[in-house]
């Protein structure tokens, strides 16, 4: 009875008016609210479906992706089994947006960018990466020609009606939106980032009140480029857009430990910006109710997240590992400075598994951003890694990190029961390939995608997938994604774009391939036993780089019995597993594509859509 009564979530038309409603409730309760998704003023929209006007007012292809991110947070039995993607709901509206949005990049309007923008956030879910990657980068396009990123002052002058203001402030919402989305997509490679050093010249997000009762506010602006302590208060969207802000800044100029270093100005920067959010957004019991009865518990977790997910991204390259162009400049620092900041990475992480446990016992609409899976996946590889080489056999850390993971494996779960997002299937080889076989067993059942791990990749050296920096990528960047459908579509046709050609750049980690050759072939994967030497060894970074740094023919100390007790690891074992943990950690740039995705239930490959 319950499917039958669910059968209308999967027809391919618009839903009547009555469910028409209760879709567009779910999706303003749920969608609406995330980051600065909210730029569709409810009561409007609702009045336009009381009057059969919706399609009218904003058009097919945001009517129907209204519908298909709405459908996403139904209540359906039972959705995790068997599932293929045409099960999940509101799939078929999802598919007839996307054929509907492809019409729409080359007809700028400003409700063609609404659907583009909300298309651009279902896609993300559904794992559509390439070409979410290139309507993120049109939709930036799109509101630069309609000029929708510039305001006349002029116009301030005279009063506008409130319709005029709410148009006004959607426009403003839909540009942040596209910000977001591009920092979402960019992941921090300037290459891909449409918006790098500045940001949208326009007021940030008014209140939520003001918008829905169409009354002017006070404008607020970014101010990136004032100090923290004199930034003006704003909402709970604009703090947001500030929190994007600082995820997008690059931190690789100057060494490190230099207090006049960016990765140290970031830091302190972020620590004064979320000590002195306004009372409101301050994490505590009493909020959590305020924002559950607002419906904003999802950006209000997101905020959060996002600020412990920002100092993690920039302390995590202390970590051994983590081969991103940053790591470089903690090579010749003290040895205190990296560990303080190995402990700053593994803080945070907890910290976001903390929020994520509160989450879970607040109900899922504290999970409702996608990049709350991401917070989870980055999370858990942190504490891994930390486990294995920091925890020096610590019972009290190894029993909190099992939790956190646990917890985080959890989140995972239930935020993407449907067989569409990677994130799940991804650590579950790395927990099982790093000495966490019990954990990984145990929800291994639970993955819905399919991830082969690095060493049984086949090789493939064959593709340029962008630039060097890119390399660097984790597994489920949506770049990396993205390049994954393209190469699959080239490999089943047997084509090649121009930009491919027949061998690979030199390694972005040129010092690996160096030690690739003097150990051979790879070897079988580590034992659990082994990943635990390591981690009772307890080997500080200086000693790892100076291993790495020795010629592999140094003879041996006399004794290091006392140094391990009889726990160290071979130099050779050592090489391997950083190496191996690397792989895990970003993508080597030869390696050939990992994700067996599901995506052809979806819709055709792009050489047969119509």
């Amino acid at each position: 009875m319950a499917l039958r009564d669910n059968a209308w979530l999967h027809q391919s038309t618009l839903p009547e008016k009555c469910h028409l409603k209760t879709i567009a409730e779910s999706f303003f309760n749920h969608v609406h609210p995330l980051r600065n998704l909210g730029f569709i003023h409810k009561p409007s929209f609702i009045k336009a479906i009381d009057q059969n006007k919706t399609v009218i007012e904003y058009g097919e292809a945001v009517v129907y992706l209204v519908c298909a991110l709405g459908a996403r947070y139904m209540p359906v039995p039972n959705p995790r089994g068997n599932l293929s993607m045409s099960d999940v709901p509101g799939i078929q509206w999802g598919r007839r947006a996307r054929q509907l949005v492809r019409c729409l990049t080359c007809n700028p309007s400003t409700r063609n960018l609404m659907a583009m923008v909300l298309y651009s956030e279902y896609g993300l879910r559904i794992g559509d990466n390439a070409f979410v990657y290139m309507l993120v980068g049109s939709c930036t396009r799109m509101s630069r020609l309609l000029r929708l990123d510039t305001e006349d002052s002029q116009r301030e002058l005279n009063p506008l009606s409130p319709q005029g203001l709410t148009k006004r402030e959607s426009i403003r919402r839909l540009i942040w939106s596209c910000y977001v989305l591009d920092s979402f997509v960019g992941a921090g490679v300037d290459g891909n980032l449409s918006w790098v050093a500045d940001v949208p010249p326009l007021p940030l997000a008014c209140s939520e009140k003001d918008f829905l009762h169409q009354e002017k506010s006070s404008p607020v602006y970014a101010e990136v480029d004032k100090w923290v302590q004199t930034l003006s208060p704003t909402s709970l969207g604009g703090n947001i857009c500030r929190v994007i802000y600082f995820r997008t800044q690059d931190a690789s100029q100057v060494a490190a430990c230099d207090e006049s270093s960016t990765f140290l100005r970031l830091l302190s920067r972020l620590a004064v910006w979320y000590d002195q959010l306004p009372d409101f957004l301050a994490f505590n019991d009493i909020n959590l109710y305020i924002h559950k009865e607002q419906h904003t518990l999802g950006p209000y977790f997101f905020l959060h997240l996002a600020y412990h997910a920002c100092v993690f991204d920039l302390t995590r390259v202390t970590l051994p590992g983590y081969s991103f162009p940053l790591s470089t400049a903690f090579f010749h620092v003290p040895e205190d400075f990296t560990l303080k900041y190995r402990h700053e990475a593994w803080y945070h992480a907890c910290c976001v598994s903390k929020l994520l446990e509160t989450g879970l016992e607040c109900g899922t609409e504290t999970l409702d951003d996608h990049f709350t899976s991401t917070a989870a996946f980055e999370s858990t590889k942190i504490q891994v890694i930390y486990l294995t080489t920091m925890a020096n056999g610590s019972s009290r850390l190894y029993n909190e990190g099992i939790a956190n993971i646990n917890t985080n494996l959890r989140v995972l779960t239930v935020t993407h029961p449907y067989p569409d997002m990677p994130n799940l299937s991804a650590l579950v080889p790395f927990l099982h390939r790093f000495g966490f076989s019990d954990i990984a067993t145990y929800w291994q059942p639970f993955q819905n995608t399919v991830l082969l791990a690095p060493s049984q990749s086949v090789e493939d050296n064959s593709e340029v997938v962008g630039p060097m920096e890119t390399a660097f990528l984790n597994q489920i960047a949506t770049f990396r994604l993205a390049r994954r459908e393209i190469t699959d579509e080239e490999r089943r046709t047997g084509t090649c774009t121009p930009w491919s050609f027949s061998s690979a750049p030199p390694s972005p980690r040129p010092e690996r391939s160096r030690l690739a050759q003097t150990l051979g072939p790879p070897s079988q994967p580590f034992d659990e036993s082994g990943l635990h030497m390591l981690a009772l060894a307890g080997q500080s970074q200086s000693e790892a780089v100076t291993s790495q740094l020795l010629p592999i023919m140094m003879p041996e100390p006399a004794s290091t019995a006392d140094a391990t007790q009889g726990l160290s690891l071979d130099q050779e074992q050592y090489f391997r597993m950083a190496e191996e943990i690397s792989d895990y950690m970003t993508w080597d740039i030869a390696l050939a594509s990992q994700f067996d995705f599901p995506m052809e239930d979806f819709f055709s490959t792009p050489g047969h859509m119509q």
